[in-house]
């Protein structure tokens, strides 16, 4: 049974976003490419380098999506590093310009026969370390005062990511201190050190967000790139962290209430899915009432109503993946069924249930991209003999051939069979 969705356009409202609005499998390109241009501008141009500003609505992996790099490989002035030195910056915390510059720090002189002098601390346990080290003040040069970095500054080179989250954040005051910060990696008080990478985040403006509007001279200093919600993405995500799957199977037929109203976006979605993850029936009215409770706690009540319809009415009409690929033997009635037409209980008409078709292949794909699949001898078979049945559209065979072609380690499952693989031959 089809849901009547009741969507409130304003959260999904662009205004106040710069650059390519697109989703995360290009948001990978974008950070990919600016990255290189950075590091490339790092050694070539270092008055030219420029941060970057990813912008999209709130809980859509904005600041995961970076945060991932910690664990991405990286060669770095020819030394190979496990992944990047990524720091998270909540600046919206940010009260006063010494949380950009560091602490005040009474300093003096020292040198050392053969080495190159420097500003030291005053404190007395570090003055004395340097002592020991052979070193001496030069009192001639006097004291100064100098600043302590901030513990988001890294001490030494190498490849790292300053993230400075939800950026807007912040007030006008605090912004207009880190604009030097943007252009020049650094303050009057330090510099980051050689292999680091500025990037903001950010909401959109002229909403009911409570942000800071970025003048252009802050703008026109950034690589600008704004990130929409993207459900098919989302669902290899969810699939992959083992969240509900009757959740998954709402958010992929119906993409449109990701982002909706005030509360509801991917990241409450995932916080309600791991909670619903743990009740194994809702068809009682008890169970019934509690969920709703928990959900109404974290999503719009417009979203919650959708939901639980799907979930009471239609989520039992999916195929789950793993029935699939084991090949059972009801399977190709079932398609049959939902090809042909499902009686609705109330009305007693029959209605074609493709809609659900399209989300049966859109949990087979992510369940089968699994980093975490164990693929089994018969598993080939299976699946090719899902792909090629005659209750697919046409347009779904393709799609679900072509996203299993271009995933690269998945091309197996296509191969052997005529009908499959012709499909993707017509267009490489």
């Amino acid at each position: 049974m089809a849901i009547e969705v009741v969507n409130d356009d304003t959260e999904r409202d662009y205004t106040g976003c710069y650059g390519h609005k697109g989703g995360h499998e290009e948001l990978d390109i974008f950070l990919e490419d600016f990255i290189e241009s950075s590091l490339d501008d790092e050694k070539n141009n270092p008055d030219e380098r420029w941060a970057a500003c990813i912008w999209g609505h709130p809980g859509i992996g904005k600041t995961s999506k970076i945060k991932a790099y910690r664990n991405k490989p990286v060669t770095w002035n020819g030394q190979e590093f496990d992944g990047w030195d990524v720091r998270d910056v909540p600046v919206a915390q940010f009260e006063e310009m010494g949380d950009i510059h560091g602490l005040p720090d009474k300093c003096v002189f020292v040198v050392k026969s053969g080495h190159e002098g420097r500003w030291v601390s005053c404190d007395a346990e570090i003055l004395e370390g340097w002592k020991l080290d052979g070193w001496k003040v030069d009192h001639e040069k006097g004291a100064r005062t100098m600043y302590a970095p901030p513990d988001f500054v890294p001490s030494k080179p190498g490849p790292a990511i300053i993230i400075f989250d939800d950026a807007n954040r912040t007030s006008q005051r605090i912004m207009k201190g880190l604009m030097q910060v943007f252009q020049t990696h650094g303050t009057v008080s330090w510099k980051l050190p050689p292999g680091c990478i500025i990037i903001l985040t950010g909401n959109p403006g002229m909403q009911d967000f409570m942000v800071t509007e970025l003048d252009e001279a802050i703008i026109s200093r950034m690589v600008h790139f704004t990130l929409k919600h993207d459900a098919k993405q989302w669902v290899l995500w969810a699939t992959a962290n083992n969240l509900d799957p009757r959740g998954i199977s709402f958010v992929s037929r119906y993409p449109e209430m990701m982002v909706t109203g005030q509360r509801t976006n991917p990241r409450a979605l995932a916080k309600f899915f791991r909670y619903l993850k743990g009740i194994k029936d809702i068809s009682s009215n008890e169970q019934v009432k509690r969920v709703r409770m928990f959900a109404q706690g974290v999503l719009d009540d417009t979203t919650v109503s959708s939901m639980l319809i799907f979930m009471q009415r239609d989520v039992e009409l999916v195929i789950e993946p793993e029935a699939i690929l084991d090949g059972e033997d009801w399977i190709p009635a079932h398609m049959k069924t939902l090809y042909d037409g499902v009686k609705n209980k109330k009305t007693g008409e029959t209605e074609r249930r493709i809609d659900i078709l399209a989300v049966t292949v859109d949990r087979l794909f992510a369940h089968m991209a699994r980093p975490d699949f164990e693929q089994k001898s018969e598993h080939i078979k299976s699946f090719q003999a899902f792909a090629t049945s005659k209750y697919l559209e046409e347009d779904m065979r393709y799609n679900l051939c072509m996203r299993v072609y271009r995933r690269g380690n998945m091309q197996k499952w296509l191969l052997g069979n005529a009908a499959l693989t012709s499909l993707v031959m017509e267009v490489v």
